[in-house]
């Protein structure tokens, strides 16, 4: 039975979109960051954006993306984003192996969610952006 199925709480991982290095710059960046000591191991990550812009229903192609093993306390760049598509919300699904547990969870960006008192200097990348635990 599903109930029976052992889930483990994922914490301490999480991601975190930074803001681009200047006003001008139009790519955010988006970092997966593990914050635990144990290594990641078999990293699989799945993005997509989704919502309206100019009243217009967008979807963004899904991405997919793999790591081997992603080392305890370090952040890893994932993917760029450009900045009109921060209109959208994202969802990101996180599935990796700690030994032989398999944890996943879905993290979700909600679109407006960059405003200056949102933002906090992001662990192990040292930039401005948002961080969701």
């Amino acid at each position: 039975m599903i109930k029976d199925i052992h889930r483990p709480h994922v914490e301490q991982v999480g991601f975190a979109i930074t803001i681009g290095e200047s006003e001008q710059d139009e790519m955010y960046t988006l970092y997966l960051i593990n914050l635990r000591e144990e290594t990641l191991e078999q990293v699989l990550i799945t993005t997509r954006g989704y919502g309206e812009i100019d009243k217009k229903e967008k979807i963004t192609s899904t991405l997919r993306h793999h790591f081997d093993s992603i080392d305890g306390e370090v952040a890893v760049k994932v993917e760029l984003i450009p900045k009109e598509a921060l209109a959208l919300n994202h969802e990101f699904w996180l599935s990796f192996y700690i030994g032989k547990e398999l944890y996943d969870k879905r993290f979700t960006f909600l679109s407006g969610a960059f405003h200056d008192e949102n933002l906090i200097i992001i662990p192990h990348v040292e930039k401005k952006g948002i961080l969701i635990i």
